[in-house]
């Protein structure tokens, strides 16, 4: 249910956002720390518990859950270096390298009660992470 119920916003994050690189992935690292705040905290916290190292469940979480999050910033990216702003590269790993700090300090944060005993400001946090991504996989210095 939760997978259909987030189809919108999956489908959303595939085709749209801005078509300037950098602005693209600010919208998608918002719009990622936004979903986490306002409604898929739980059903990934549930995904874990339930799916790590259980051989049934682990696989279902990730079909359910995190590969439509990845493959939406996959197709993203393929479309931004379809319209020539970003450089070819296998935009699977890109996506992983992309999602996975941003999933890490939300559970620092909040899952594991990181807010408390060392603060992170979530925004500042991608703000950076979005400029180095760019710097790792966006286009040349020269290029730029």
């Amino acid at each position: 249910r939760y997978r259909e119920d987030g189809e919108p916003f999956i489908r959303a994050a595939a085709e749209d956002g801005p078509a300037e690189l950098a602005a693209s992935l600010r919208a998608f690292a918002q719009d990622f720390l936004l979903g986490w705040r306002f409604g898929v905290r739980p059903i990934h916290e549930l995904g874990l518990a339930a799916g790590l190292g259980d051989p049934t469940l682990g696989p279902v979480y990730v079909d359910a859950l995190l590969e439509p999050t990845t493959q939406a910033l996959e197709a993203r990216l393929a479309r931004l270096a379809a319209a020539g702003t970003l450089p070819p590269a296998d935009f699977r790993h890109a996506a992983l390298c992309f999602i996975a700090p941003l999933f890490l300090a939300l559970l620092h944060q909040d899952t594991l009660g990181g807010r408390g005993c060392r603060p992170l400001d979530l925004q500042a946090f991608a703000d950076d992470h979005v400029a180095r991504f760019l710097r790792a996989w966006g286009p040349a210095p020269d290029a730029r």
